[in-house]
């Protein structure tokens, strides 16, 4: 075999093995992208969209906790690349505007406040409660008002004594959607930037989105009891 039929045999088998590489390598991007963080059913269980932005609140304000009511969520799906404030407001059903605030609030009204976000399970209810930095157990087949099995903040069982840090929506902070009478609206804080400007909720999830940390799964955050 002469030379020239040798260098075009090995430059063959480098495209061919470049082109199946090229493929693999397409093909693990596609598998290792991001996968879009979903609104559905936000109104009567925990969706991932719900938890991004109950996270994004909870930490911008530096709080305890965080809710935020399905009433302010698209039942929409976000990348979790699209890190701009058009993508986020797509998703958002709050007026852009809408300030992040925290709320002193004692451990028995957060769970009064629990009982009523779940008190129409399994109908939907725009003032049910997406959460960050707890997590619940209930029982459908309770009295609606009762139906809070067990509340965990972190690892450690909630204090119905002890008062908690939550971030919420300024609208909710002030009585909106039935939650009037468990929370103080004039103790409400305002959180600010640097710059002594309201953090709104759509910036508040953008530094969220920013930070990478993201996942697109649930995590039994808000789950019934299970049939023992």
């Amino acid at each position: 075999m002469n030379n020239w039929v040798t260098r075009g045999l090995l430059l063959s088998s480098v495209l061919s093995i470049s082109v199946v590489a090229m493929a693999s390598a397409r093909a693990a991007a596609q598998i290792a992208s991001p996968s879009a963080l979903s609104g559905a059913n936000s109104a009567k269980g925990e969706s991932a969209l719900g938890n991004l932005v109950a996270d994004a609140l909870r930490l911008v304000a530096r709080a305890d906790l965080a809710f935020i009511p399905a009433s302010m969520l698209e039942e929409k799906e976000l990348a979790q690349a699209a890190n701009t404030p058009e993508a986020v407001r797509k998703v958002l059903s709050a007026p852009p505007a809408e300030p992040v605030v925290v709320v002193r609030v004692q451990g028995k009204q957060l769970q009064s406040a629990l009982n009523r976000s779940l008190s129409l399970f399994p109908r939907r209810n725009q003032g049910f409660l997406q959460v960050s930095g707890l997590a619940v157990v209930f029982d459908p087949s309770r009295p609606e008002e009762d139906r809070v099995v067990e509340v965990r903040v972190g690892t450690a069982p909630l204090d119905p004594n002890r008062f908690y840090t939550v971030a919420m929506p300024e609208s909710l902070a002030r009585g909106g959607l039935g939650y009037f009478n468990l929370w103080e609206p004039k103790e409400a804080k305002a959180v600010t930037n640097p710059r002594g400007e309201k953090i709104t909720l759509t910036e508040a999830v953008l530094a969220r989105l920013k930070e990478g940390k993201v996942t697109a799964n649930t995590n039994g955050r808000i789950k019934p009891k299970t049939a023992s």
